[in-house]
This record gives C-alpha cells, sequence and structure tokens, in this order.
C-alpha cells in the first residue's frame, strides 16, 4: 500500500517554539520601549515643570519688585501730602505704604535665596530703603517741629533724589537680570515640550512597528495554520493513492446531494466505473504499474469533469461519479469517460525487469437516476446492478443503464450465481 505523501513545507506550521520565542521577543522589545519611552517622558516633564517653577519664580520676583516700587511712590506721596498741607490724615498712606515696602521686602528673601547675585542686591536694596525711609521720616519730623518752609527746604535738597535713584537703579537691574532668567527658563521649558512630544512620537513609531510586526507574524501563523488544516481535511477526505474522494466522503457528499434533490427537486445520477483488466495487468506488470495505472486513470478522468461532478475512489479498482444531471446527460458524460479510458495507451515499465511497454484499460460502467429509486442506498445499489449488468455485455462499450427489468435479471443472475456455487 502506498504511503501518504507528506504535506508541503509551504503547509507546514512552524514550531509552537519559534512562534512563542517571536511573540515573547516583539513582548519584550515593547516592554522595553514603554519603559525607556516612560523614563524619558518622566525626566523630560521633571524638566518641564522645573522649567515652569523657575518662570513662575521669576514673575514672582519681578511683581514684588513692581509692588515694592509702587510702595516706595506711595509712602512718597503721602510724605509729600503731609509736608505740603500738614494734615495728619495725609501720613495714614506714608504709614500704610511703609509697612507694605517692609512686607514685599520680606517676601523677596526665600525668592531670592537660590541666587546669591540677587540675594545680595535684596541686602543692599534693604538698606537703601531704610535709607529712604530714613529721610522721608526725617522730613516728616521737621515739618510737624520747625513748619512748613524747613520741611521744603529738604524735599527741594539732593538727599531726597540720592536715596531714590540707587534703590530704582538696583531694582531695574534685579528687575532685568530675572526677566534673563525668565527668558531662559521659557526656552527650556519650550524645548522641554518639544523633547517631550518627540518622545512620545518616537514610541507611537516604534509601538506601531512593533504592533505591525507581530501583526505579520501572527497573519503568517494563521496562514500557515489555514494551509496546514485545509491540506489535512483535504487529505482525510481524498483517497492517498490517487487523489481522487474517498468513499467516506463520497457517501457523505451522496446524503447531502440527495436531501437537496428531495428539498429542490434537482435531478441526481450516479455513474460506476470499473476496471475491468486491472486485475491482469496487476498481476503482469506489478502493484506499482497498477497503482499508477489508477493514477493517470484519475488524472485523465477528472480533466473532463466539471466542478459540480465529484470523482471518488470507490473500491480498489473502481470508481465513483455523482452528476446533478438526468440519465441522458449521465449516460453521454460515460461514454465520453469510457472512450477516454479505454481508447488511450498507458505507458509502462516493469517494476523488477525494467520492460518498457503500453497497455491498454477496459471499462465497464453503470449509469443510476435517482429518479428511479426511493433513497440514496437504492441509488448505490441501482449502479451497482447497472455496472454488472455492464459486464455481462458483449458492446465495444459496455456500458449499462439503469432500469426496473435490469433489476430483475441482475437479481437472476445473482441467485443463479450463488446457487451454482452452492452446488
Amino acid at each position: 500500500m502506498a504511503r501518504r505523501t507528506p504535506l508541503p513545507r509551504t503547509t507546514q506550521a512552524p514550531p509552537a517554539r519559534v512562534i512563542e520565542r517571536w511573540l515573547g521577543f516583539i513582548a519584550l522589545v515593547a516592554a522595553l520601549v514603554l519603559a525607556i519611552a516612560a523614563t524619558l517622558v518622566h525626566y523630560v516633564a521633571n524638566q518641564s515643570i522645573l522649567a515652569a517653577q523657575k518662570v513662575a519664580h521669576s514673575f514672582e520676583i519681578v511683581g514684588e519688585l513692581d509692588q515694592l516700587t509702587v510702595a516706595l511712590e506711595a509712602a512718597e506721596a503721602g510724605q509729600r501730602g503731609f509736608i505740603l498741607i500738614g494734615k495728619p490724615s495725609y501720613l495714614e498712606p506714608y504709614q500704610l505704604a511703609r509697612f507694605r515696602a517692609n512686607l514685599h521686602l520680606a517676601a523677596l528673601r526665600p525668592l531670592t535665596y537660590g541666587s546669591s547675585r540677587q540675594y545680595d542686591d535684596l541686602l543692599r536694596l534693604e538698606q537703601l530703603v531704610t535709607r529712604r525711609f530714613d529721610y522721608l521720616a526725617r522730613s516728616i519730623d521737621v515739618r510737624q517741629e520747625s513748619g512748613v518752609d524747613a520741611a521744603r527746604h529738604i524735599l527741594e535738597s539732593d538727599s531726597g533724589k540720592n536715596t531714590i535713584d540707587p534703590i530704582e537703579a538696583l531694582v531695574s537691574s534685579m528687575q532685568e537680570r530675572e526677566r534673563g532668567y525668565l527668558q531662559e527658563n521659557l526656552g527650556q521649558q519650550g524645548r522641554s515640550s518639544d523633547e517631550a512630544l518627540i518622545v512620545m512620537v518616537a514610541t507611537l513609531m516604534l509601538l506601531t512597528i512593533l504592533s505591525l510586526f507581530f501583526w505579520i507574524v501572527l497573519k503568517r501563523e494563521f496562514v500557515v495554520r489555514h494551509r496546514l488544516e485545509a491540506a489535512m481535511l483535504e487529505s482525510a477526505i481524498s483517497d492517498e493513492l490517487t487523489g481522487a474522494i474517498n468513499r467516506s466522503e463520497f457517501e457523505r457528499l451522496l446524503g447531502q446531494e440527495w436531501a437537496f434533490r428531495m428539498r429542490y427537486g434537482t435531478p441526481l445520477s450516479m455513474v460506476l466505473i470499473d476496471l475491468d483488466n486491472f486485475d491482469e495487468i496487476s498481476g503482469t506488470w506489478g502493484l506499482h504499474t497498477g497503482d499508477a495505472v489508477l493514477r493517470d486513470v484519475v488524472r485523465r478522468i477528472r480533466g473532463r469533469l466539471r466542478t459540480t461532478e465529484r470523482l471518488a475512489r470507490y473500491g480498489g479498482n473502481q470508481f465513483a461519479l455523482l452528476i446533478p444531471q438526468p440519465l441522458g446527460a449521465a449516460m453521454q458524460l460515460g461514454r465520453h469517460l469510457a472512450e477516454l479510458v479505454s481508447g488511450s495507451a498507458y505507458p509502462v515499465r516493469h517494476s523488477q525487469t525494467g520492460q518498457k511497454d503500453t497497455l491498454e484499460v477496459s471499462v465497464c460502467i453503470g449509469v443510476a437516476d435517482a429518479s428511479d429509486v426511493g433513497d440514496e442506498a437504492e441509488l448505490v445499489q441501482a449502479a451497482g446492478d447497472a455496472l454488472y449488468a455492464a459486464k455481462g455485455s458483449k458492446a465495444v462499450t459496455r456500458i449499462e443503464a439503469y432500469h426496473a427489468d435490469l433489476q430483475r435479471t441482475t437479481q437472476g443472475q445473482h441467485s443463479h450465481h450463488h446457487d451454482s456455487r452452492a452446488a
């Protein structure tokens, strides 16, 4: 008996370990990419947050310096109003502005701890502000004690200008320096945002590539598995020697076609083909030659069939055809197949001697129509009866169609054959 041909390499599934390793490798790379991306994003985000904090810090310092300048101006306005008018109510804005100036100086102390230059300038600024308020307080005391003329003399002198100009210059210097820090930190914040965007886009691209690779690996696996399943299914329903469908699959198709016929009334015929001199061929030329002849016969018959006509190896040297056509069309096809198989020479070589020759194959064909029987089992029996009748025919093309008289004849022949063997 011939061995079953192994599945083609294209349909053989790769080992499960290989697929698992590939998928594990892809998952590992994806995890590493995510871990590296998360680390980079975390670092860049921290840099961006730090830059944002520095930006806010610079804005706060600039704002406190602005508020200090406003407080000094308010204190000077209160001082001048009291000197010129002399009403004590004008001292209230002065006192409030002095209190606020001290609050702003106190707020600037912790803000300038991170910069030695700013902190040193703040200490100088505190001294200058103290001198400024000492000047304002002295002029107010002179107004209260010596009158408006003496106080005006102080206002008209350069001592007031000498106390305010250094403050304005120092505040302007501190603000300009802080604005420089501000621009630098804003640039750092923008760069951090750009870097974070680049990291996220690169991560998405890498993950997309890995996902595509993952999909390709899985798709290849699914395609190979699908081909393997299809090949295994084909192997399960096919005759291992000839490639025609096997008998069990033929019987399944027969039941399916019969149910379809019963429901829709479609025609159905069955053809049985017997290679009449096959035993002689195998006995003379060997089993390998017989197998080659069977394969060649199937190849030739398949070349004449439509997709709706299914060929099966029904027995050792018998083949069956299901044809969704009435008896006349089935008979015509049977004659064509008989001429095709019997009218051709088969080149052979003796398996032991190596002798070359050509053989002729004779066939007997029985045809049965489903309309003449009651079920699928009777259809098979009817085709067998027609084949038996064809074997006894003396015609050149031995093909018979089933009919009721033929059934009685074949039954009598079967009975006579049985009685003679019993005798």
